[in-house]
């Protein structure tokens, strides 16, 4: 139960991690400004989740429990993308 609970912060921080390395080579390669690589960012970080959240609570029947964790885990992992989006100012 531990791990299961634990699996999609795991998530989080992996993406969050390799979304700010994306991040900083669009600005970097100036391939993006500032200002679209946060709004591309934050735009993944709550639309991802969204339609993921959307497709579990719809999408599914009741027992398919390996996909709501699987869904979960895309839901709380992409949030981790918003790290690079707005959060990067706080």
């Amino acid at each position: 139960n531990g791990l299961l609970s634990a699996l999609p912060y795991v998530f989080m921080a992996v993406i969050g991690t390799i979304g700010g390395w994306i991040a900083d080579w669009l600005i970097n390669s100036k391939r993006l400004t500032v200002t679209n690589t946060r709004k591309l960012f934050q735009f993944i970080g709550h639309w991802v989740p969204a339609l993921a959240l959307l497709i579990l609570a719809y999408g599914i029947d009741c027992g398919d429990y390996i996909i709501a964790v699987v869904l979960l885990c895309i839901a709380v992992g992409f949030n981790g993308a918003s790290f690079s989006g707005y959060q990067v100012t706080i």
